[in-house]
């Protein structure tokens, strides 16, 4: 009835808001996002929204890397322990995920890694598919004991799968904040570089929003260059 109420008085709003009651998303129509007194008109009619934003198109860049290519092997710039893909790291892969991404402008472009059990389901719905890659697929965490997955801290993460007979493709390469620039989001692209090639791929891509320089400039320190220009589409917060 709430929501309701607020077409009723405000006919006119005719291009596309989002609200988050609860978490759950609404859609409302609206145009004249240029008019402050629409949010706080919208506030007063709806208590219970927690945020509001608006849909755009993000620009990203399609890159990609020639196999063979030799990378060498740098040690990271503090203690990182690197796990080869097994089912048993699928939530310390997703945890990292979520770590890496919640407050990046990826989580616009792909609201599930801004949600702990969105990122989850993702991880799960990557290792279920049959062109998925173990072999380009690798964790990086900090911790006394590797051994187990309890005791360990992930703090990066990147899975790779098969787009063609030769062609493999990285998939959310992520590090969380603290731990960037430290050279492990590199080594994490150099193993699975080398898993990509052990499995036969000669060519592998990634997607990286034109905004995120700092991820552009690493994968173009590791020989990706700029084949195609694409356009995501999503939401971004409206102030």
């Amino acid at each position: 009835m709430m929501l309701l109420s607020i077409v009723r008085v405000f006919p006119h709003l005719v291009s596309r808001a989002r609200f988050g009651f609860g978490g759950v998303p609404i859609l409302i129509r609206r145009t004249r996002w240029e008019e402050p007194w629409v949010e706080r008109e919208l506030a007063k009619y709806v208590s219970g929204a927690i945020w509001m934003s608006m849909s755009v198109f993000f620009k990203r860049f399609r890159m990609q890397v020639e196999l063979p290519r030799v990378l060498p092997e740098r040690s990271p710039d503090t203690i990182v322990h690197w796990h080869p893909w097994h089912s048993k790291w699928c939530g310390l892969h997703a945890l990292a995920k979520w770590e890496s991404f919640r407050w990046e402008m990826d989580g616009n472009v792909f609201p599930c890694l801004a949600d702990r059990e969105g990122c989850r389901q993702l991880m799960r719905d990557i290792v279920a598919k049959l062109n998925f890659v173990p072999e380009a697929t690798w964790l990086a965490t900090t911790g006394e004991d590797p051994s187990g997955p309890t005791t360990l801290n992930p703090i990066g993460t990147i899975q790779g799968l098969r787009t063609g007979p030769v062609h493999g493709a990285i998939q959310n390469i992520g590090v969380a904040p603290k731990w960037r620039g430290k050279g492990i989001g590199r080594e994490l692209i150099r193993r699975a570089l080398i898993g990509f090639q052990e499995t036969g791929c000669k060519t592998v891509s990634l997607e990286v929003t034109v905004h995120n320089l700092a991820a552009i400039r690493l994968y173009q320190s590791v020989g990706f260059i700029n084949k195609e220009t694409v356009f995501k589409y999503g939401f971004v917060p409206v102030q």
